[in-house]
């Protein structure tokens, strides 16, 4: 049987992989934004930065997202012991 500090820091790591996983897409989602805003001709001649970044840090967030998801499977691991 796990101690309650245990099964504590194992939800406290998931819930950080997931707010990793949350700033991600937040960095995905506004840093082509404000590019387009502050510097429009560099994305007007370089269209891929508007459709890769997002697509790469929505990636990287489901990683990370089901990092956190497998390391609370975990869980019921100490349960059972």
């Amino acid at each position: 049987m796990a101690t309650n500090s245990t099964v504590e820091g194992i939800k406290l790591f998931a819930t950080f992989l997931n707010n990793i996983a949350v700033a991600w897409v937040a960095a995905g989602v506004i840093g082509p934004i404000v590019g387009l805003i502050y510097d429009y001709d560099k994305f007007a001649k370089d269209f891929t930065m508007l459709w890769s970044l997002p697509v790469i840090c929505v990636c990287m967030a489901l990683a990370l997202h089901l990092a956190g998801q497998y390391i609370l499977l975990d869980l019921e691991k100490f349960d059972e012991s």
